[in-house]
């Protein structure tokens, strides 16, 4: 009976056909973009004046690319979220930061949240804005034929996005997380006589 168990590569290698069958799918993922960094609190108490800068962005994801004799395949990186804006002042009245756009589903990497100040007498403040989530990577399905056990593939996994650093201030926004790394899943496709 044939083996049919599934392969997910998550490193960068060389990948050599491990069935009998001649048949099979490879689904390439992207790496995804990671998260971008929460704003710095702004603040105004007395005398000091601590003012606020946003957040930075999340860093791209890396393409996975998957290479089949003259073939070539890429599946590109997600893009990173935005940093959250710092928090301020608009016509004299406290205005929190902007949160970052970004992502709302998949395995993009997280944003910061933005800085907090806690409200106290004689303070004027306002906090920063979260930072965006990641991108996911961009998925391809291939379908491959006249596959020998043997035939090798060449693979190189995209790095996940790196994290965006937080916004100064009178507090700091947290730092992002850094996007899922990207991966090539290969399928098995076998016939009933394979099968069996």
């Amino acid at each position: 009976m044939g083996d049919a168990t599934l392969r997910r590569v998550t490193e960068s290698c060389d990948f050599a056909w491990p069935w009998s069958t001649s048949n099979g799918l490879a689904v390439i993922a992207g790496a995804a973009g990671g998260g971008g960094g929460g704003g710095g609190a702004f603040c105004l108490e007395g005398l000091n004046v601590y003012g606020a800068t946003g957040g930075g962005g999340g860093g791209g994801g890396g393409a996975t690319t998957l290479k089949s004799g003259e073939n070539t395949y890429r599946a590109a990186g997600g893009n990173g979220g935005d940093g959250g804006d710092g928090g301020g002042l608009i016509d004299g009245q406290p205005v929190n930061g902007k949160n970052g756009k970004g992502c709302h589903f998949g395995d993009g990497g997280d944003g910061g949240s933005g800085a907090v100040v806690p409200p106290a007498e004689g303070r004027t403040a306002s906090n920063g804005g979260d930072g965006g989530k990641g991108y996911p990577g961009e998925s391809l399905i291939v379908k491959l034929h006249g596959l020998s056990e043997g035939d090798r593939f060449e693979i190189e996994v995209g790095h996940g996005g790196g994290s965006g650093g937080g916004g100064i201030g009178y507090e700091k926004g947290d730092i992002g997380t850094m996007g899922a790394i990207g991966f090539v899943l290969f399928v098995p496709l076998f016939t009933n006589r394979e099968a069996g």
